[in-house]
């Protein structure tokens, strides 16, 4: 199965395709895309990318296995936050996906450079 992970950013517009994602999720699925319960918020997939432990990743595999077997092609997952990630973490999470195809898509805007949310930083 191939696996869309957008990954986002801080005041880039991630929380609205979060929303939205899992607003429409029973669109998305008549679309033949499938979107995994397992760590969904209502702002998407940030407790599976949060937890990172090999645990929940099973979960998640076992949910596409299902999803696969029951003839989607493709998933999509989404979280915010791979700016806070380590090296270490980054390669536990490419560890994670090893079993699937990934297209990862992130983008930028330049007020997501600085952090809006707090003065302080501005």
């Amino acid at each position: 199965m191939l696996i869309h992970l957008h990954i986002g950013i801080d005041k880039a517009g991630s929380t609205a395709i979060q929303v939205n994602m899992v607003l429409n999720r029973h669109w998305f699925l008549s679309k033949a895309i499938f979107i995994p319960n397992t760590g969904l918020t209502d702002i998407g997939h940030m407790e599976v990318f949060r937890d990172m432990s090999k645990k929940v990743f099973e979960k998640v595999d076992k949910e596409l296995s299902d999803a696969a077997a029951a003839g989607y092609e493709h998933a999509f997952m989404s979280w915010e936050g791979i700016n806070f990630y380590s090296d270490m973490q980054i390669r536990t999470l490419r560890h994670r996906f090893s079993g699937h195809e990934v297209k990862i898509y992130v983008y930028l805007r330049e007020q997501a450079e600085v952090i809006q949310s707090d003065p302080a930083h501005q």
